[in-house]
């Protein structure tokens, strides 16, 4: 898949690189040092083998999705799937694949390769296949889980990943499809079912419908099914301001999405601020 690259320590220089390959395996590229974050020569570039899932058979197609947390803490965020063999004859329907999605976070100060990460290992990381709420266990930077993942197989079987993922102001947004059978007297064939998620980063819990960020819908569908184009952050002008906004994941309302849409896209927190003051006596008269 294509290579993400992220600059943990903002100085506008590529600091670590993520590639994953179709054996559901995760890898890093360091380029400065994990703990000082200094340049490293290029005689020196590192390459870590960070993570894994325990089948062969998940298939890791697109870039993964990356964040900062702290400056030695980023968060991966990377789907399964097979967008080679999408159709319900020639994909889960005949080869079962359980596919999934993930959300983990890497010590970048690691470069063991004996340590690398069972994707898969519930003690490791929390099964949230089952819809989660606003209570349930949150992956910090300082958890003792090292993140998170979901079956995708609450919508029916076969059901893959298929488009990349975007981390944005405390979300993540993939989208899938699931082969499904043409209508009764069709004439063409089924482009199955397009659907997309809006998921709280930390705990994978639905931020549809709700105004908040966790307690409401995981997904919905998008309008015409197929296979939907992954969704992308972009900055417009809106009525004269600079606006950050996500095209192509479903929309947060609830109401009905298409996959060339775009939303506004901003934390679930209060832009109302108040000043406060406090004051010291000198004890002067």
């Amino acid at each position: 898949a294509d290579v993400s690259l992220i600059d943990v320590d903002a100085d506008k220089l590529v600091d670590f690189a993520y590639a994953v390959d179709t054996g559901g395996n995760i890898y890093r590229m360091d380029f400065v040092d994990g703990t000082t974050k200094a340049p490293l020569a290029s005689t020196a570039w590192v390459s870590s083998y960070v993570a894994y899932t325990n089948t062969t058979i998940r298939k890791f197609l697109f870039a993964p999705a990356l964040v900062q947390a702290t400056s030695n803490v980023v968060y991966l965020a990377v789907g399964s799937g097979d967008r080679e063999h999408p159709l319900l004859g020639n994909y889960a329907y005949t080869t079962p694949i359980l596919n999934r999605f993930y959300l983990f976070k890497d010590d970048v100060t690691d470069v063991d390769a004996s340590t690398k990460l069972n994707l898969d290992d519930p003690s490791l990381m929390n099964d949230y296949t089952t819809p989660t709420d606003c209570s349930a266990e949150k992956i910090t930077p300082g958890s003792a889980k090292k993140g998170w993942f979901i079956n995708l197989n609450a919508y029916g079987r076969g059901e893959q990943t298929v488009t990349s993922a975007v981390i944005a102001a405390g979300f993540v947004f993939f989208s899938t499809n699931r082969p499904t059978p043409p209508e009764t007297a069709a004439c063409s064939t089924s482009l199955g079912e397009a659907r997309g998620y809006f998921l709280n980063l930390l705990n994978a819990s639905g931020a549809i419908g709700v105004a908040g960020a966790c307690g409401g819908g995981r997904s919905s569908t998008f309008v015409g099914g197929g296979l939907p184009p992954s969704p992308v952050l972009a900055t417009v002008p809106i009525n004269g301001e600079l606006k950050t906004v996500v095209i192509g994941a479903v929309q947060k309302s609830g109401e009905a999405s298409s996959p060339i849409e775009s939303q506004r896209v901003r934390p679930p927190i209060s832009s109302r601020r108040t000043p406060v003051y406090w004051y010291k006596s000198s004890g002067e008269k």
